[in-house]
């Protein structure tokens, strides 16, 4: 990467991001077992329900999405990221 990003979704896209798991913060775990890195002040101010989450298991790293399966939560964590989100039409029934 040359230079700062502008944006999250710049790093995101360009899977730079992949590369800095030294500087995430937590680990949600989805309802299938999929764990995925993040970053607690990225994803709080975006989201009420994982800021709840995260405020009422402060001394947790790994928080659990309940009902959640690794699709969708992949997807929910793209969209909080980049602003962008794909659903195919089996996700949609989920």
């Amino acid at each position: 990467m040359s230079g700062p990003a502008k944006s999250f979704a710049e790093i995101f896209n360009s899977g730079s991001w992949e590369g800095m798991q030294q500087f995430t913060d937590g680990t949600l775990l989805a309802d299938d077992g999929t764990t995925f890195r993040i970053h607690k002040v990225v994803l709080s101010p975006r989201s009420g329900y994982l800021h709840a989450l995260f405020s009422s298991n402060l001394n947790q790293e790994t928080v659990a999405i309940p009902n959640i399966g690794r699709k969708i939560l992949e997807s929910i964590l793209s969209y909080i990221y980049t602003g962008i989100i794909a659903v195919d039409e089996k996700m949609s029934r989920e």
